[in-house]
């Protein structure tokens, strides 16, 4: 506890930033460029940041903090295999005995070298030029603990960011009457169809972000009530709150690392990596070298062929004449893994599949398509949505242009 002690300041301002970080974004003000609240803060280096580095290094080298630190690790890896445990036992279909598998390698090996050495190549090369001190690493593990051990999915308390917002404009909304639950009263409306369902207040032009609940449901829900009466309450986000929350589509959740595509190729981040949390092995990762981009999709669901993992990845190229984008190739393909190359994406998305020679199914050369912003007639969101498996991801990615068309 010692430890956590000595950072409490720290992981405390971290969270608080993520939390400012989220709200910029839901009011259209932030950049979604993100590689985790503590990484992110070290990106903005400052007289304080490294002080909060000597502080490390007076105890980094202690037999007791090493311990520390690899005990915490293992806790982590150790709970996610009791997750994994009961996927198998449930029969699902997914990568889910592999990682167990790996995992329990992992436990087998780790110690404060791998710490210094493995974790920190993995992270260095997927967030290159950020993290330029190994000691980061440590600090990370140690903020993930604390986070998770501080922040309560599960509990509320009446007085929050959304009970103090609705206070200050002399609003009681009510909810120390329906369990914390936020009520639908007059003058709010139900909103599901971009990212996360919300509740729409229009006198305050802002919304309440839905927990807990589908899109889906929330339709139902909304549905049911203009044909019926009665009165309905939600669980809110207590936190994400401000003025002119917009109705945005993005899924905080499920940016890793990088952005949602802009409308300049050239200034996309060298990697992107989004995930769909409702079924943790889902996920898209975009990579950009030079004049070429790649997009490989991951699913729970994975096929297999010849003791080898199957991902489909689609790769292009383009070039830039007048500020104008234009597609000169384009190919998909199927990409083939070994088992213990393809868990190891979890930790690095550049990771390759090289287990047996790539198969493409069409290409494109020679050509000089101009990129539009019109999904209609966009020829990289029309072949990702034609291979691709996981929409939600896709939509989410491509969110900038899809509200700029009829899509």
């Amino acid at each position: 506890m010692k430890y956590l002690e000595s950072f409490g300041e720290l992981f405390t301002i971290c969270i608080r930033e993520e939390r400012e970080r989220n709200i910029n974004i839901l009011q259209g003000n932030g950049n979604a460029q993100s590689f985790g609240g503590l990484i992110d803060h070290f990106r903005n280096t400052s007289n304080k940041t490294k002080m909060y580095l000597d502080e490390l290094s007076k105890f980094i080298e202690e037999e007791e903090f090493q311990s520390y630190i690899i005990d915490l690790e293992k806790k982590r890896i150790n709970e996610e295999n009791k997750v994994l445990e009961i996927k198998i036992k449930k029969g699902l279909k997914d990568s889910s005995s592999y990682k167990l598998a790996k995992n329990k390698k992992l436990l087998e090996v780790i110690d404060w070298e791998w710490i210094k050495v493995n974790m920190y190549e993995c992270t260095a090369n997927s967030i290159p030029k950020i993290v330029s001190d190994w000691k980061i690493l440590p600090l990370d593990i140690m903020y993930r603990y604390y986070k998770k051990k501080t922040i309560d999915i599960f509990a509320y308390s009446l007085k929050n960011n959304l009970s103090d917002f609705y206070s200050s404009k002399g609003v009681n909304v009510g909810m120390e009457n329906n369990y914390g639950l936020f009520p639908l009263l007059p003058g709010f409306s139900l909103k599901y169809n971009n990212g996360l369902p919300k509740i729409y207040d229009s006198k305050n032009d802002t919304h309440i972000i839905i927990k807990f609940l589908p899109n889906d449901f929330v339709r139902y829900l909304s549905e049911l009530k203009s044909n019926n009466e009665f009165d309905i309450a939600f669980r809110p986000d207590y936190d994400l709150v401000g003025e002119h929350i917009k109705d945005t589509s993005l899924i905080l959740e499920g940016v890793i690392r990088g952005e949602i595509f802009n409308t300049n190729i050239s200034q996309l981040p060298q990697l992107s990596e989004l995930i769909d949390y409702s079924t943790q092995g889902n996920k898209l990762i975009i990579q950009k070298k030079t004049k070429d981009l790649i997009f490989e999709e991951l699913v729970d669901d994975f096929e297999t062929h010849n003791d080898t993992v199957v991902t489909q990845v689609v790769h292009l190229q383009y070039k830039e004449e007048n500020n104008t984008d234009y597609i000169t190739h384009i190919d998909h393909e199927y990409v083939f893994y070994r088992f213990e190359d393809y868990c190891n994406k979890d930790n690095l998305p550049t990771t390759k599949g090289e287990a047996k020679k790539r198969f493409k199914t069409f290409k494109i050369d020679n050509a000089n398509i101009e990129f539009t912003y019109d999904v209609n007639s966009n020829i990289i969101f029309q072949t990702l949505k034609a291979f691709f498996k996981n929409d939600v991801l896709i939509n989410e990615y491509f969110e900038k242009i899809i509200n700029q068309s009829s899509y």
